[in-house]
């Protein structure tokens, strides 16, 4: 039976466990298993306090044949300077002390309705990866540009869209669906976190590390929402996080890949050599994985009844459960991936 590796790089749980933060693992090792998204995304710190600045590689100088007694021009290369920020999530949770005081275990409950609210932060990051718009919106200049509206992954015409239609002109029902390969790793894709919140910065009186933070306070008069007070307990959530891309070539994305397939009505269901080709345009596969929503997941699955499709159905070693391969990359579900994308031109 098939099973997945993990690669040497550091993704959001290996980074706490490596700098021994006790409080933060159950936190995050229960994020990595709602939010799959989290289980392959490598995570460094923000080199500009709040952001990240990179430079990648614009054009790349050749070099001249010479004979002896002849000299060269100088020449150099050139690169474009990209600055990367991160954005603020944040949630106030509140809990009436009378019902943690009737509680088993008040402090077991408190930190469960806590984590509640921290896991739909993340799915809201998750949704921010790839579908936030920075410079519109209600959001303007608070979060980041998802993958989704950056350059190169919007229209048919940029370099790393892949269309299922394969040319064909598919209906402008709003039934679209969108597969996403990404290579993460140095110097392709990680996910940022401001500096000086390194994964081992434990706080005495909460949870604290890679942007996540969750800060309990004393019992204290809170407010009901007729603004009459009554003694509670509130836990400030905050997940603070950005995206750099080093190297766009390390993602891909398959669009026009209709949640209901009619042909003659231009509704296209997944078409596995679509993807074969984004795949073998990755530089390299170390890292890769490959993020669908459910209704995808369910048409790829179905590819697997098939002994001649790339499809595998295998172990995932580290959360233990049956996932879906396609040549060896793992397929992870994000249901904050739309079924409903309007058609992309």
């Amino acid at each position: 039976m098939a099973t997945l590796t993990t690669t040497g790089k550091r993704t959001l749980i290996e980074s706490v466990i490596a700098e021994h933060n006790e409080k933060l693992l159950p936190v995050v090792n229960v994020l990595s298993q709602v939010i799959e998204l989290f289980r392959d995304a490598q995570w460094i710190m923000c080199n500009n306090r709040t952001s990240h600045k990179v430079a990648r590689v614009a054009t790349e100088p050749s070099g001249t044949y010479v004979d002896y007694n002849e000299g060269i021009d100088p020449v150099t290369g050139t690169k474009d300077v990209v600055e990367e920020p991160t954005c603020m999530l944040e949630a106030l949770s509140q809990i009436d002390a009378r019902l943690l005081k009737h509680s088993v275990d008040g402090n077991a409950e408190r930190m469960a309705e806590d984590q509640i609210i921290l896991n739909r932060l993340g799915k809201d990051v998750a949704y921010g990866f790839f579908y936030e718009t920075r410079n519109s919106g209600n959001n303007k200049g608070k979060v980041i540009d998802g993958l989704g509206n950056r350059v190169g992954y919007k229209t048919l015409a940029d370099a790393y869209v892949y269309d299922n239609a394969k040319g064909e002109t598919p209906s402008a029902t709003a039934n679209k669906m969108s597969l996403w390969l990404i290579g993460w790793g140095d110097k392709k894709v990680q996910m940022l976190y401001p500096r000086n919140d390194a994964p081992g910065g434990q706080s005495p009186d909460g949870v604290e590390g890679l942007g996540i933070k969750m800060t309990p306070y004393p019992e204290d008069w809170v407010y009901d929402a007729n603004n009459k007070p009554y003694r509670g307990y509130r836990t400030l959530l905050q997940m603070h996080y950005g995206i750099v891309i080093f190297d766009p070539r390390y993602i891909r994305r398959q669009v026009n890949i209709s949640a209901t397939g009619n042909v003659a009505t231009g509704d296209y269901t997944w078409d596995e050599e679509v993807l074969m080709d984004a795949i073998g345009d990755l530089p390299d596969l170390e890292g890769a994985a490959i993020y669908v929503p459910r209704k995808l997941r369910t048409q790829i699955w179905k590819r697997a009844k098939n002994l001649t499709s790339p499809v595998e159905i295998v172990d995932d070693q580290v959360f233990g459960k049956r996932i879906a391969t396609f040549m060896g990359i793992p397929v992870r579900l994000v249901d904050q991936l739309l079924a409903t994308e309007s058609k992309v031109t």
